[in-house]
């Protein structure tokens, strides 16, 4: 609950967006239009409530200081995956929020990113923590590549996207690991 207060819940609503506009249609320009719709549909309800329930149910397995440490792990390195996007792909509006980030980011900042990390992941969890980032920017990356694939690159939303999925994926792969 704190990291959706203090985040105002914006890397969620990057996910529902993302789930309601390429759910909704094949089109490239239809799925942006209803990306950018501030109104909820039922794909973006539906990623809400599986991406919590999963959350719940993985954290819920853990003790409350493992799980701790799996939502430092996974609120730390999941932010880190938003740089693979904006250096090594495009952005896929003419306009946007998500534009002020298109410029990309520079190979030092990508990988100061990257060790910060790593260095988190691994201070905290050892080889699980770095077992769990490791498949977190996998899938963060493998949604990237879906949404270059589908818009022609990233949007804010999909930054939004990726980080719930990396998050996601870690603490489901601590809970694995730590259960």
């Amino acid at each position: 609950a704190t990291g959706l207060i203090v985040t105002g819940a914006l890397h969620e609503d990057g996910l529902a967006d993302c789930a309601d506009g390429l759910g909704a249609t094949p089109e490239r320009t239809k799925a942006l239009e209803i990306m950018r719709d501030s109104r909820i549909g039922t794909y973006g309800a539906l990623a809400l409530i599986v991406s919590v329930g999963l959350r719940w149910t993985a954290l819920a397995t853990l003790l409350p200081a493992t799980g701790f440490l799996a939502l430092l792990i996974a609120h730390s390195a999941s932010r880190g995956t938003i740089s693979i996007a904006m250096h090594f792909s495009h952005y896929a509006r003419d306009e946007g929020l998500g534009k002020m980030a298109s410029g990309g980011t520079s190979f030092p900042d990508f990988m100061i990113s990257l060790i910060v990390s790593v260095i988190l992941a691994f201070v905290l969890g050892w080889i699980s923590g770095l077992v769990a980032l490791i498949l977190g920017f996998l899938a963060a990356w493998l949604m990237l590549k879906y949404l270059e694939h589908r818009l022609g690159g990233y949007t804010g939303d999909g930054l939004g996207a990726m980080q719930q999925i990396a998050e996601l994926t870690i603490i489901i792969t601590l809970a694995g690991l730590w259960a």
